[in-house]
């Protein structure tokens, strides 16, 4: 079995005790997650998908670690050519392990 599920406007393709990394949460390890956004559930043949999402479907799912990772800007001279770069900031992401999709 498997569904597909919208975290913060991404998409994830999740599966019942799988680990994935999110986007950041205001959670701490062990908390529960649910996400009500499930686009489609898949199991076999069995295919349901929603119009945009499936009523009453959910998926859960446990904090079981916290990433941080420092925002990293590059420094350097400003110039007005295309070959410029500027400052970037990554997704902080938060692995979860899925406990479940249910319809």
């Amino acid at each position: 079995m498997y569904a597909v599920v919208k975290i913060k406007n991404q998409q994830f393709r999740v599966s019942p005790e799988a680990t994935l990394q999110v986007p950041l949460f205001d959670n701490e390890v062990g908390d529960t997650l649910n996400f009500d956004e499930v686009l489609l559930i898949g199991d076999g043949d069995d295919v349901k998908v929603g119009s945009p999402t499936i009523e009453g479907a959910s998926v859960s799912a446990e904090v079981i670690e916290s990433v941080a990772r420092t925002i990293g800007v590059r420094t350097g001279t400003v110039s007005p050519t295309p070959r410029s770069r500027s400052p970037v900031s990554p997704v902080n992401p938060r692995p979860a392990r899925l406990s479940g999709v249910g319809r």
